[in-house]
């Protein structure tokens, strides 16, 4: 038997799916960029291409980066110097495929690839102003992205959030990429008949495109495009350029590249080099499994998201109903339902179950009456009766103790102070209507329920509830025994929940527990005063219950009329309230008197 159980273990094991591990040795790919490390576009590029391989399950690729530093200082000179670096650095070795970024690698793998490399198949990525000619020569192992940056969607977003704008100030820097874009920018702008003149900030020192910036009336927008080293050549951060000239600047600022975002622009149709970086490592992996680069078209990465932020929104009072459909929106402070959205549904749902509970009481009240009556005609099966309804207050019961079993759990996964606080009143509140059911289950009368024996066992729940605040509270009950039916027993204790919560609260808070009483007295001919008290400060003398502000006044208040009387304050006690109750009729026990 042990031996025929381990086949089939071990048969189990063979054909259940593994995963893919790679096979042979690593795929050698090396990453040539255009600008230096440290550049926020190239480091999302390198990270969403090494994202892509590393994500591969089939492979495993090794990846070796190369930067030109072309934003400091390139020239035709430094890349025949950095060819023969290359070749010298690579001799003898051929990697399996070479990925390129942005303008300058492109061009330089165009021109020194094949002494370098040899004939290996290359993926282009962020390349701006692409010409199929450029790689005819090499189409049949040569593939890549597009940077295919949105301008029209970014100058459209210039009008609809600013109708008042009279001009559009461009800052760009004269690096490969800069008159590039801004070629693009211009043509863009003249297919698409835009109705505002488009100028250039002065090729200077980046201080003096401050000065610049500063004498802009409020009526001109500027759009960023890439400006990376001025016109004296000392170069500078995206982070810098940004903040610097949104601060200078009375006008909105936007631009097109997403690592502007949350340093001072409105936002735009932002391209994303992570995009870039996770499109070209795809083409890429395509590629190391076989496929020919030829037949792989040349692609764009897909239109870039109209991306604005909340605080620039804020700063110049746009209205939510400028916003283009569709348009994200970074930066904003989370809501309720955003911060946590269980806590959210939880509090909407409060009512939800509130509106549940009134109807559950309701249908059980329905079926006392129905009950009530039936005893009259059917003296004869009082114990089946009996067993009938005990067998419904143990589900009602347990109804009401899993939805509070739920709410406590709930509560538990809750952050918020206040939604979690919520939960705890809402699931006393129900253990209350739970008890009264319990102790009816459990005694022999079904009619009616000692009114001592349930506030004591109230109060116990309760104390428990708070053992970490209030554990030391004691609850006592004197005066003449009283019993209640189920149409008053369950306000009451809906309103003595709220009393003791109130009491272990607030009075008990900072001692860790208090002392509370409740004296049963009859209160004239056939009334009852029910007399609850604690050793607290008590509430403000002028706290009026015509016009109760809070929600366990307001319940209280309602309940007591529920119960057959009204609720009032103790004049002898600061903490004290007094329950009048109208006269409670006699009924017989189920076995008759």
């Amino acid at each position: 038997m042990v031996r025929s159980g381990a086949v089939f273990i071990l048969l189990a094991l063979l054909i259940l799916p593994r995963p893919a591990v790679p096979q042979g040795a690593p795929k050698e790919v090396v990453l040539l960029h255009s600008y230096q490390n440290d550049l926020e576009w190239t480091r999302l590029i390198n990270q969403g291409v090494n994202e892509e391989l590393e994500e591969a399950r089939d492979l495993s690729c090794r990846v070796k980066s190369e930067f030109l530093d072309a934003k400091r200082a390139w020239d035709e000179g430094r890349a025949e110097a950095f060819a023969d670096y290359l070749s010298r650095r690579y001799s003898g070795f051929t990697p399996d495929l070479v990925l390129v970024s942005d303008n300058d690698a492109f061009e330089f793998m165009l021109e020194h690839g094949d002494r370098i490399f040899g004939s290996v198949p290359w993926v282009f990525t962020g390349v701006n102003d692409f010409s199929a000619t450029s790689i005819a020569r090499v189409r049949h192992r040569v593939t890549g992205v597009v940077e295919r940056i949105d301008y029209e969607s970014t100058l459209r977003l210039i009008l609809e959030l600013f109708p008042e704008t009279r001009e559009v100030k461009v800052l760009s820097d004269q690096t490969t990429t800069g008159p590039k874009t801004l070629h693009e920018l211009l043509m863009a702008a003249e297919s698409m008949r835009f109705p505002l003149p488009i100028t250039s900030f002065p090729d200077a020192p980046f201080r003096e495109v401050l000065r610049t910036a500063v004498g802009l009336p409020a009526t001109t927008a500027v759009l960023l495009l890439p400006y990376s080293r001025d016109g004296a050549g000392e170069e500078w951060s995206s982070r810098d350029v940004a903040s610097r000239v949104s601060s200078a600047a009375s006008g909105p600022v936007f631009s097109l590249w997403d690592f502007f975002l949350g340093h001072g622009i409105v936002g735009g149709a932002l391209t994303s080099g992570l995009s870039q970086g996770r499109e070209a490592g795809r083409m890429a992996l395509r590629i190391l499994r076989g496929e020919s680069p030829g037949a792989i078209p040349v692609s764009d990465v897909p239109s870039p998201p109209v991306i604005l932020d909340w605080r620039q929104l804020k700063r110049f009072r746009i209205p939510p109903n400028r916003l283009p459909a569709g348009a994200q929106v970074a930066y904003r402070p989370p809501r309720l339902y955003e911060r946590d959205p269980a806590a959210f549904w939880i509090v909407v749902g409060l009512g939800a179950v509130a509106a549940v509970l009134a109807g559950s009481l309701a249908v059980i009240a329905l079926a006392y009456r129905k009950v009530r009556q039936s005893e009259e005609c059917l003296a004869a099966s009082l114990r089946e009766k009996e067993t009938l309804l005990r067998e419904v207050h143990h589900r009602v019961k347990n109804n009401f103790q899993v939805t509070a079993s739920l709410l406590s759990l709930q509560a538990g996964n809750v952050e918020d102070e206040r939604a979690r606080a919520a939960l705890r009143d809402s699931e006393n509140r129900i253990r209350s209507m739970a008890l009264v059911h319990a102790e009816v289950y459990e005694e022999r009368n079904l009619a009616d329920i000692d009114l001592a024996d349930y506030a004591r066992s109230l109060a116990g729940s309760l104390i428990s509830s708070y053992a970490e605040t209030a554990g030391a509270s004691r609850f006592t009950v004197s005066g003449e025994p009283l019993s209640l039916g189920m149409d008053r027993a369950i306000p009451f204790g809906l309103v003595l929940n709220e009393l003791i919560t109130n009491s272990l609260k607030y009075a008990a808070w900072d001692r860790g527990g208090c002392a509370m009483e409740l004296e049963i007295r009859p209160d004239g001919e056939s009334g009852w005063s029910l007399t609850y008290s604690d050793d607290g400060p008590g509430l403000p003398a002028d706290l009026s219950l015509e016009n109760p502000k809070t929600l366990g006044l307001q319940l209280v208040t309602l309940l007591a009329r529920q119960a057959g009387g009204r609720i009032e304050r103790d004049p002898e006690r600061p903490a004290g309230w007094v329950i009048r109750l109208g006269a409670v009729p006699e009924r017989p026990g189920p076995y008759g008197n």
